[in-house]
């Protein structure tokens, strides 16, 4: 597939299992620290899945100057979060989807995929991972 995708997770556990299920997929993952994302986000990242509780800034924080900045505003944003409300808080971040934790490992594959490849049924081509 070659699509990048960049994590911004403060659980090592959920992040780990996040990377585990994208390369099983075919994308590469990028670990991004909350500087990273916003200053330092490599030139050819398609998707950024952010956590609401990230170490230094909100991903709230993180989604609005991504979205804000000509250089990256085009690119997609998942914000993701164990909190209540992570659909609004979604909405009022700029982010263009949200991830509600804990997932659906099928789901989160069908929600990554139709982002990264918006012209093609993301439920068509997913594999099914048994952890």
């Amino acid at each position: 597939m070659g699509k990048k995708v960049g994590l911004v997770q403060d659980d090592l556990d959920c992040k780990e299992v996040m990377r585990y299920i994208l390369e099983q997929e075919g994308f590469e993952v990028i670990a991004l620290d909350t500087n990273q994302a916003v200053t330092n986000m490599p030139a050819d990242c398609d998707l950024l899945i952010v956590d609401e509780f990230a170490e230094g800034r909100t991903g709230c924080e993180i989604c609005r100057i991504v979205k804000d900045n000509m250089k990256t505003a085009n690119r997609a944003v998942i914000l993701s979060s164990t909190t209540t409300g992570v659909e609004h808080i979604s909405e009022m971040s700029k982010a263009d989807g949200f991830l509600a934790k804990p997932f659906d490992i099928n789901y989160f594959i069908a929600l990554v995929k139709s982002f990264c490849f918006p012209d093609v049924s993301a439920l068509s081509h997913s594999k099914l991972i048994n952890l």
